[in-house]
């Protein structure tokens, strides 16, 4: 059985052109049992200046490279023993060729040599690359290994990528090593490898009812720091002697496990079985299951744990909260990567948070001097100076080297948790099982669980408030200073204190005068300057009198013992609060996650559901006539919006494959259609030049369309467009169902007409001024609105991003590109063609400037999206409150077209202010209004420019 074991390593320190001898058995490693361990050796895109010659390219990489980058990464990787060595050489070259193509350095070489007990063969292979991407510039090897230089890329050296450095590259090298080998092994017959951990494998086993590959991974994995194979075994210390005691009996487990599987898979069906039963067995015993009715494990399994339906849902929306939290965690690690944040760190770290606030005084006192003339600045100058030079103590090669030490350490810190949180995240997403359990949940059963968790949370806050307070009392009681004073008050009968006080008196007097007589720079042999020393004195010597004596009570009493043997029993009281304090704050934000997670999962459906059942409750307990009417109309303009949604609902085959196509395109089909319909349209405006540029362009994209348009492709349509109706016939079901809710209900539409005048009349009054206030409201949403959504337009945070690296230049050319466009338009229509000729190659200047500086300055797509976080979260609730407000005018709209034709109702234009009649308008012509208000709301028309200037 093939095994997947794959590492990458960045160089850290380690010499290039010793790992290359090594892997590639050449020089002093050519000789003896090494020597015979290669089995090939190749290398790939060696540069001119070191063409055919491997070594002397590694060389001029660890002599031209900073000590403090990688000039090299490793990759080394178990090949399977079933192959020949012949097919294991393909295969190896097939990951160099899919992973580098032409565009990396690379050495290959394989090693093949009997383990331990000569049993099998260990054929394994060593890929080491260089991170600088070959451009197709000649450069020499001194300057190949420069910094790149974005504006002349010839006068630099080559671009390094970042990739190799960040999680996604690793995860990408892993991967194409387990499809090149798959392809290789299916075609052998022999049992494909698995990239994923142990744990992945094995509840993705569980779920397909593979009880017996279940029980072959339930093992320890094969991981171990190749160092410590290396090392003398008497050289080792207890823990890392552990360390390669669990790798070691990692092995035995795993060799013993795949020869009782090998044995086992042969009567599958009897064998799979028993492992379900041992599976079983083992899990009632473990978490005291003792009932015969068991939920079927294949169903319910999380980590081999079985559990009712009730508890699969609390499990489903904790691993959906964990999600979330892993989530953010990750966020926050991208965001700490950045290179100026990253910087922030280290510099925080080393100096305890110093350097940032000395960097800020300095700063603020740079901008003081800028504001004010010289002389006013003298009594800062020895201040900023002092500044000035420990800012560039850390310019110096010792420090940045420190620094930059620091940095790579805490990157690779930062990258080897977000791997971690990675894999979680992954086998967390894989696991959809879980989810359906929300999805299948009745609406009651919701919301009697958010009300669960909504009276757990309140609980919690109580407890919260309790806890928080106890621990702040047990700080100040494990207080050391507090401690140390009670301790020596009470030695000393209360004269300590007093003591103490005037040592911090003199203490204080004694610089503050010496500040004075600094400042006052007095000449040394004058009478004020011989005075104020006399005076400094005195004070130094009653402070040295005081404090000597603190000391020396201090000795003799053994003060620090006594304290640190007073203090260990509050500081114990005050980690067990801290730990309960931390246990109820962990089990709040689960809780809130968890009530966050099951409000969005409430299907829109659902929301109608419950909106429709508190309106019905409330309508059967209210004996207000004014309370039953307006709930009534809530419940009509409930009832339009469901026929709404019900018309909208598609069950056209022609129009659910169009959908279809662009679900599985990813937008990518309806897109190049539109696209198409626009050429169409506009391809006789042109001129004769336009017009063959737009037939190139839709010939190119008919040729998508039909590259996308294949057999699979279409087969995959038909599932999909199966699918989309079932899914429109359930919705339809459930709108039914409602809509049945609905008409169930007994309406109260007539109860104003029964109101006295004098109440008809404050009715309707504070139905328009509601009207009124909700549309200035909506309005306001709405600028606010198209302000946030500029904010959330990835070109324009892009376009800010480059324009910072590039010193406002991007920017600049994009307001030119912006400006020319229509010129050059405008001069084609009068026929200036020489002058649009000549506009066009400006333009394509432009494009290309601002082309390379995209290339250069690559922004990842994590940078994007922490930018759009909080923006787009802002856009979210603005939207929200936004339906919100128009859903309430349009029960208002309703309520008020009923009462129009309701008798005793005086609503004519003249009772009505021009300012009112305004809004009706307006609002009767907006969009979301043309459906589902009925009767005095009902046309169907676009508000115009004219009319909003008008307004």
């Amino acid at each position: 059985m093939a095994i997947y074991n794959l590492t990458v390593e960045p160089s850290n320190g380690h010499s290039s052109l010793e790992k290359y001898l090594y892997n590639a058995r050449e020089g002093k490693y050519s000789v003896g049992e090494r020597g015979e361990e290669l089995v090939y050796k190749e290398n790939f895109n060696l540069p001119i200046f070191a063409k055919d010659n491997a070594s002397f390219f590694w060389e001029c990489a660890e002599n031209y490279t900073s000590k403090l980058e990688n000039s090299y990464r490793k990759i080394e990787f178990s090949l399977p023993h079933e192959l020949s060595i012949e097919e294991n050489i393909e295969i190896a070259k097939r990951l160099g060729e899919k992973l580098f193509k032409d565009e990396y350095v690379y050495s290959l070489s394989i090693h093949n040599k009997r383990n331990a007990d000569n049993t099998l063969d260990n054929i394994h292979c060593h890929i080491m690359f260089n991170e600088k991407v070959l451009d197709g510039i000649e450069r020499s090897e001194e300057t190949f290994f420069k910094r790149y230089n974005n504006i002349h890329p010839e006068r630099g050296g080559s671009r390094k990528i970042e990739k190799w450095r960040q999680f996604e590259g690793l995860y990408e090298i892993r991967q194409t090593w387990e499809k090149v080998c798959n392809e290789k092994l299916k075609e052998k017959g022999i049992e494909l490898i698995d990239c994923r951990s142990l744990k992945a494998r094995r509840i993705e086993a569980l779920q397909n009812g593979d009880y017996l590959k279940a029980d072959f991974l339930d093992r320890e994995p094969i991981n171990i720091n190749g160092k410590l194979l290396r090392k003398d075994r008497e050289a080792l210390t207890l823990d890392e002697k552990q360390e390669v005691e669990r790798f070691e009996l990692a092995i035995k487990v795993a060799k013993l496990k795949e020869k009782e599987y090998r044995i086992r898979i042969k009567n599958y069906a009897e064998e799979n079985a028993k492992a379900k039963e041992e599976f079983l067995t083992k899990v009632r015993e473990e978490f005291g299951i003792t009932s015969e009715e068991v939920v079927q494990t294949s169903d319910f399994v999380v980590e081999n744990k079985l559990e009712t339906p009730k508890e699969i849902f609390d499990n489903a929306v904790e691993m959906e909260a964990l999600k979330v939290d892993l989530t953010k965690k990750l966020n926050k690690i991208d965001y700490n990567s950045q290179p100026d944040k990253l910087r922030e760190i280290v510099m925080q770290q080393l100096t305890n948070g110093e350097y940032a606030k000395k960097l800020d005084r300095y700063n603020q006192l740079k901008d003081f001097k800028e504001l004010v003339y010289e002389k006013n600045f003298k009594e800062y100058e020895e201040e900023f100076e002092s500044l000035n030079t420990y800012l560039r103590t850390f310019e110096t090669s010792y420090m940045q080297d420190k620094i930059l030490a620091k940095e790579r350490y805490i990157r690779d810190k930062y990258m080897k948790r977000r791997e971690e949180i990675v894999e979680e995240l992954h086998l967390l997403r894989n696991n959809s099982y879980q989810l359906k359990y929300i999805d299948d949940v009745t609406p009651n059963e919701l919301f009697l669980y958010i009300k669960e968790i909504q009276s757990n949370l309140k609980d919690l806050f109580v407890q919260k408030e309790v806890i928080d307070k106890q621990v702040e009392e047990q700080k100040a009681i494990a207080n050391p200073e507090k401690i140390k004073l009670d301790l020596c008050q009470k030695l000393s009968q209360n004269k300590y204190l007093e003591i103490k006080e005037l040592a911090v008196e003199y203490e204080a007097r004694y610089f503050k005068t010496k500040e004075e007589l600094e400042r006052k720079k007095l000449d040394p042999n004058s009478y004020e300057y011989r005075v104020n020393m006399n005076v400094l004195k005195e004070y130094e010597k009653d402070y040295r009198k005081y404090k000597g004596t603190i000391d020396r009570f201090e000795i003799k009493h053994n003060i620090k013992e006594l304290v640190e043997e007073a203090i260990k029993e509050p500081r114990e009281k005050l980690k067990e609060l801290r730990q309960k304090q931390d246990d109820i704050h962990g089990r709040i934000k689960l809780n809130s996650d968890k009530l966050k997670i099951m409000k969005e999962y409430r299907k829109e459906l659902n929301n109608e559901f419950w909106e429709i059942k508190a309106l019905k409750d409330k309508l059967e307990t209210s004996n207000n006539p004014l309370d039953r009417f307006k709930n009534s109309v809530a419940i009509l303009v409930a009832k339009d919006k469901l026929i709404s949604h019900k018309d909208k609902i598609e069950f056209s085959t022609e129009a659910l494959e169009e959908k279809a196509k662009d679900l599985l395109s990813k937008g990518q089909w309806k897109k190049i259609n539109d696209r198409l319909e626009e050429i169409d349209e506009t391809i006789n405006q042109e001129f004769l030049s336009q017009q063959d540029k737009l037939l190139v362009e839709k010939e190119e994209l008919l040729k998508k369309l039909n590259d996308l348009n294949t057999d699979v492709f279409k087969e995959k349509v038909n599932i999909k467009v199966e699918e989309l109706l079932e899914e429109n016939s359930n919705k339809s079901k459930e709108i039914d169902k409602l809509l049945n809710i609905v008409n169930s209900v007994e309406l109260d539409l007539t109860s104003p007409k029964n109101l006295s005048p004098d109440k008809k009349e404050e009715f309707v009054a504070d139905i328009r001024k509601n009207i009124t206030d909700l549309f200035d409201l909506k309005n306001d949403l709405a600028e606010k609105i198209k302000i946030k959504e500029k904010e959330c337009d990835i070109k324009e945070i892009k376009k800010e991003i480059l324009n910072q690296h590039t010193n406002g230049v991007y920017g600049k050319l994009c307001e030119e590109k912006e400006e020319a466009i229509p010129r050059m338009e405008g001069l084609r229509k009068i026929n200036q063609h020489d002058h649009a000729t000549s506009m066009e190659t400006r333009l394509k200047h432009i494009n290309e400037k601002l082309r390379n500086f995209e290339k250069e300055y690559i922004i990842p797509s994590e940078t994007i999206m922490l930018r759009l976080e909080k923006p787009q979260k802002e856009l979210a609730k603005l939207k929200d409150q936004e339906k919100n407000v128009k859903d309430k005018l349009k029960v208002l709209l309703k309520q008020y077209s009923l009462l129009k034709e309701m008798e005793g109702f005086e609503m004519t234009r003249r009772n009505e202010t021009s300012t009112f009649m305004s809004i009706l308008n307006r609002l009767k012509k907006s969009k979301w209004n043309s459906q589902g208000t009925g009767g005095y709301f009902h046309a169907k028309v676009i508000r115009d420019d004219e009319d909003r200037d008008r307004d």
